[in-house]
């Protein structure tokens, strides 16, 4: 696949992960390939994290199982060990949309750095559920400040 070839231009792989992240029905291949891209270091990898996260919110829509993906990333995120890594994450879960990623989305909300609180509760914007909303909405406690703010406002 392209995402995987060293002759490729970054561009294309960039556009090919982009891609399949977005197919409305992915094949296990395409999950494949997500999957060994977003190993990789860099841009590539955090753009085929966040297309997982993507790939999981389709799978789900389509009546799909998007288990293996999601516990995954959980895997990711409990091993993290920079706010970057963890901000990516997040944004993947948050992409998902899938309630099994909730605890460990509602764990991070208190994390002591404000880019990781962020990445929490923007994760809490695809959470179908009234604890989610109630934490959108709900006083912003410790998890306070501008970057926590900016981010939670965007999708009210």
């Amino acid at each position: 696949m392209a995402v995987a070839s060293p002759t490729v231009p970054t561009s294309v792989k960039n556009d090919a992960i982009i891609s399949l992240g977005l197919t409305e029905s992915p094949s296990s291949e395409a999950k494949a390939s997500l999957k060994t891209a977003s190993s990789q270091a860099g841009e590539l990898g955090t753009a085929a994290t966040l297309a997982l996260g993507n790939m999981a919110h389709q799978l789900g829509k389509e009546g799909g199982d998007a288990a293996d993906i999601v516990t995954d990333l959980l895997a990711r995120l409990e091993a993290a060990t920079t706010p970057e890594e963890k901000v990516t994450i997040l944004d993947a879960l948050g992409n998902a949309g899938d309630a099994r990623a909730m605890p460990a989305i509602k764990a991070h909300l208190a994390d002591p750095d404000a880019s990781v609180r962020a990445a929490a509760t923007s994760a809490l914007r695809f959470q179908k559920s009234a604890e989610a909303d109630q934490l959108l909405i709900g006083p912003p406690r410790a998890r306070s400040s501008r970057s926590v703010e900016r981010r939670s406002s965007r999708w009210g």
